[in-house]
């Protein structure tokens, strides 16, 4: 018969103890194999140190292509965190943050010193290493940084260069920056001796003075916020004559010059000095090719000369005619001794012309623009005039009226006004007023045709010349045979408002050559001198009366200007 068994009471709470321990046993367990799973590739050999209150770029160290092979070309994340508190770090505002596979410490403090730990992990795969950072004291007023030197070595040729290491994510990510170099604490200016350049210093002709602790400081800007970081290098320079060539000039650059000139060009190539330095072979490569057409290429004999450390061995190349294939063309000068090998290439490009060409171009313009104006306005300066009142009457303000009645006084010989003789009245009486009031819109005053019956002779003058803009004097070689007192009156009055009070401009109308002026007053000589007449060329008909003629435009030009509405459009449009 089966035997029934019975679980006493404290045999059922073992149980359940039994039960807890494997639970927890089985959770700490899954726990550990968790925390396996993440392979630890321990601390990076590079250790970084840095100055409190400077500026410091963590990167990660598991991006190498073999590590990232496991990944198998899927997508991945990084993070960080620090090890020693378990603080995981993100993109934040806090002087410590993460952005991918850098962690920016801006700036760092004594209290981050630790190990922080980059992890790489997709659902697969994780992998983790540390990277240890040491933070010390700012020492004030001192540049030099004891606990981190990086230690750089020169030799003694005629240019070497000093490296600020570990400053490139600065300058790549920054807004801006700028880089300052000392020696011993003393600050470096640009000479003849030391060039800054990128994250580099050239020193030139490099000697064994050149020894001594050097410091770059960065400076750059991210996110509107400045920021610094300093390297100390300690440099050591080797005086050394044993070494192998190397070509100074030229140095991987580009020269500009002109189309169809002539170009040369010197190898220059740094020997060591001792009597032991090896026999050299330098030579001139254009294209990657040996061969130089001798027609349009020039490799001149080897030249040397003394230089502080060694030699320099010069070979010149010279250009005939610079062709557009010789543009981006490599021309490379190679040297060989039992010591090595080195080469340097120079390219050339179409110079730009210069600001003084561009200046002297612009400047040509100007003054060739200037002549033919000059120029055009000599020879169209009646048209233009003319052409602008009748165009451009809209845009001109309005004047405020002067007072005055007549466009224009006529003075004119008035003996026997009718007698075909007197070319003087019939001009007056009948071309003037056809051509000028009829076509023209000009309103003038002419004595015999409109006074009124019964006024002064003198009053009718006085009053009618200073109601006039203008006074126009016709005459012809004729006029002063006989003596005409009106005539001479009108004159009198109307040339002395134009000399003294300046009040009318005179306008002189010659119907005929005329050689002899001595009968003319002396008033009527002097505006002849000073101004000149207009002459009348032609007859009394036809094509002579248009206003387009050039003596009617020499006429309208000396006339005053009109306003639009008095002009009579009805049968004649005024070309000019």
């Amino acid at each position: 018969m089966p035997v029934e068994h019975t679980v006493g009471p404290l045999e059922g709470k073992m149980t359940c103890i039994w039960l807890m321990v494997g639970l927890t046993a089985l959770m700490q367990g899954q726990s550990e194999a968790n925390a396996g799973s993440c392979k630890d590739l321990g601390v990076d050999f590079h250790r970084f140190f840095v100055a409190e209150g400077e500026a410091m770029v963590l990167s990660c160290t598991l991006l190498d292509p073999l590590i990232l092979k496991s990944f198998a070309g899927s997508e991945y994340n990084i993070s960080w965190y620090k090890n020693e508190t378990g603080e995981e770090y993100t993109s934040g505002e806090s002087t410590i943050s993460a952005q991918n596979e850098l962690l920016w410490f801006l700036p760092a403090s004594l209290t981050d010193n630790g190990h922080y730990v980059c992890v790489l992990r997709n659902s697969v795969n994780c992998i983790k290493q540390a990277i240890f950072v040491n933070v010390h004291e700012e020492r004030r007023n001192h540049c030099i940084h004891d606990s981190l030197v990086y230690l750089q070595q020169l030799k003694t040729l005629p240019n070497g260069n000093i490296i600020c290491s570990d400053v490139k994510t600065f300058i790549e990510r920054s807004e801006a920056h700028t880089i300052h170099w000392y020696k011993e604490c003393k600050a470096i200016q640009n000479d003849d001796k030391f060039i800054s350049y990128g994250n580099k210093l050239l020193v030139q002709r490099v000697s064994l003075e050149d020894i001594g602790i050097y410091t770059c400081e960065i400076t750059f800007r991210l996110n509107g916020t400045e920021y610094k970081a300093t390297r100390t290098i300690d440099l050591n320079v080797i005086d050394d004559y044993y070494l192998q060539p190397l070509v100074v000039s030229p140095s991987n650059n580009t020269i500009e010059t002109r189309l169809g000139s002539y170009f040369s060009v010197y190898c220059e190539v740094f020997i060591g000095d001792l009597p032991a330095s090896p026999l050299s072979n330098i030579y001139w490569v254009v294209n990657e090719t040996e061969f130089i057409d001798p027609s349009r290429f020039t490799a001149g004999n080897m030249s040397e000369k003394p230089v502080s450390g060694g030699k320099l061995q010069q070979v010149q190349l010279i250009i005939t005619e610079v062709k557009e294939i010789d543009f981006y063309t490599n021309f490379s000068c190679h040297v060989i001794s039992g010591k090595g090998h080195s080469v340097g290439y120079f390219r050339l490009k179409p110079s730009r012309p210069s600001f003084l060409v561009h200046v002297g171009v612009f400047f040509s313009i100007i003054l060739v623009f200037t002549i033919i104006s000059a120029v055009i306005y000599k020879f169209f300066k009646i048209d233009i005039i003319l052409w602008y009142r009748k165009s451009c009457h809209l845009i001109r303000k309005k004047q405020e009226s002067d007072g005055k009645t007549y466009d224009a006084y006529v003075v004119y010989s008035k003996n026997n006004p009718w007698a075909p003789s007197n070319k003087a009245a019939q001009f007056a009486l009948q071309i003037l007023p056809h051509v000028l009031e009829k076509k023209c819109g000009y309103k003038l005053f002419i004595f015999g045709r409109d006074e009124l019956p019964g006024e002064a002779v003198t009053d009718v003058v006085l009053k009618n010349i200073q109601k006039s803009r203008r006074l126009i004097f016709i005459y012809a070689s004729k006029l002063y045979d006989e003596e005409d007192p009106l005539v001479l009156f009108e004159l009198h009055t109307g040339l002395y408002d134009a000399l003294i009070c300046n009040k009318v401009k005179v306008i002189l109308i010659e119907l005929e050559v005329i050689r002899d002026y001595s009968g003319f007053p002396e008033s009527v000589k002097y505006f002849k001198e000073k101004q000149g007449a207009v002459h009348w060329k032609g007859s009394f008909t036809g094509k002579y009366m248009s206003p387009s003629t050039r003596f009617w435009k020499q006429v309208r030009y000396l006339m005053p200007m009109i306003e639009e509405k008095q002009s009579d459009k009805n049968n004649f449009s005024l070309s000019v």
